[in-house]
């Protein structure tokens, strides 16, 4: 028996994460953030270097998310031409 979650399941909860970010955690970057490491905390005051960051990580995220709404897409395209046959 399998306890991993269903793929739409979790592709659920993954696209929840990245739409929580984008809408709360992303504006609130630009005040800056810390990085968490192994050594410890990188702090990365508000600036070009913070935007740069912020926005890379968003375009990564987007991406991401628009990936997922496609599959999502396609496999309700795919369930309702079943659904019809």
């Amino acid at each position: 028996m399998s306890t991993q979650p269903a793929p739409q399941a979790a592709d659920a909860g993954r696209a929840f994460e990245l739409r929580d970010f984008l809408n709360r955690h992303w504006p609130d970057m630009a005040d800056g953030f810390s990085i968490k490491t192994s050594y410890g905390n990188v702090r990365i005051e508000p600036g070009r270097l913070a935007d740069d960051i912020r926005d890379l990580v968003a375009q990564q995220y987007m991406l991401e998310l628009m990936h997922l709404e496609q599959v999502e897409s396609q496999a309700k395209a795919a369930a309702s031409k079943g659904a019809q046959a």
